[in-house]
């Protein structure tokens, strides 16, 4: 299982687990975190794999990655459309507005294609000049909850097209992975992202109980943090071999992130009036096996891969 494949599985489980809140017992709905780290998974590996993949010409580049994204999105709307448990929208069509995860990486994609393609290697200058904006509007906008996972749209986009930027980094720095034969590696890369994610968390609770709003300025680089030590945490471990019976079903899972993400807030709602644990395992099961026949419908219409990137 490459290492790729894990990050994406835990991406996808943090941002699922993240909307789960009406499906927790009474009392309990704060165990429906992580989307933010999540997120943040996510958009690493992104930029990852977009710098290492090879690029053509914009148009056939740009419709390579919107192919894998409009179908399930569309194909889903219609459904929900013909079902009646939608409305007619056209900024949804054109823009997948009503997922703004999905809007996110329509927009990033084609600022990040021409952000490499005229800075290369240099692409870490975007840094300063996404934050420095970033914070400018942190001290302008009223902050009083927790804006990275929820509020401002806007505000929220910033941090997560910097960490994409990251990702690019990574894939241009890190040539080579320390060897399986020193865990102990591993065994501090994770204690770092651990030590980072207790941080953070504290951040959000002295945010929300002590109304302490200006701590949130931290949150984004407490993630960043975390995401980098579990970036070299799971290219470590990814060299060990795991059970068949892990693997397999954490990759399926992984490449349906996308799928999984479009079904999930419908099926949700279905799911809610069911008491826990009923619900909540009825949910896992719907939505990994609507994912599944949602990416297998819109698989006819994705354009083929001029070359598969293998990940050490």
């Amino acid at each position: 299982m490459d290492f790729i494949s894990l990050i994406r599985f835990f991406a996808t489980l943090l941002i699922t687990n993240s909307h789960f809140d009406p499906l927790y017992p009474a009392g309990f709905s704060w165990l429906s975190t992580g989307g933010a780290l999540g997120n943040m998974l996510f958009f690493l590996v992104s930029g990852y794999t977009l710098c290492l993949s090879r690029r053509t010409s914009f148009p056939a580049w740009i419709f390579r990655r919107y192919s894998r994204i409009f179908p399930s999105a569309w194909i889903f709307y219609l459904v929900t459309l013909a079902a009646g448990l939608g409305t007619y929208s056209v900024c949804n069509v054109l823009f997948l507005s009503k997922y703004w995860f999905l809007n996110a990486i329509i927009v990033f994609y084609p600022l990040f294609y021409f952000a490499l393609k005229f800075l290369g290697r240099r692409i870490w200058i975007l840094w300063p000049v996404i934050l420095v904006p970033w914070l400018v509007t942190f001290f302008i906008l009223p902050h009083k909850a927790y804006i990275i996972e929820s509020g401002d749209l806007c505000f929220r986009w910033y941090p997560y097209f910097a960490v994409m930027i990251l990702g690019a980094v990574l894939a241009q720095k890190t040539s080579t992975v320390p060897a399986p034969k020193q865990p102990e590696k591993m065994i501090l890369t994770m204690g770092g992202g651990i030590v980072f994610l207790l941080f953070h968390y504290a951040t959000i609770f002295a945010t929300g109980k002590f109304g302490l709003p200006a701590l949130q300025l931290l949150a984004p680089f407490f993630l960043a943090f975390a995401v980098v030590c579990f970036f070299f945490s799971a290219k470590i471990f990814s060299k060990y071999s795991l059970p068949v019976f892990l693997t397999e079903p954490m990759t399926k899972i992984s490449g349906m992130t996308l799928d999984i993400y479009i079904v999930q807030f419908l099926l949700i709602k279905f799911c809610s009036a069911a008491a826990f644990p009923v619900g909540f395992v009825c949910c896992i099961a719907l939505v990994l096996s609507s994912a599944a026949i949602l990416g297998r419908c819109s698989k006819f219409f994705h354009a083929p891969s001029p070359s598969k990137i293998k990940f050490g």
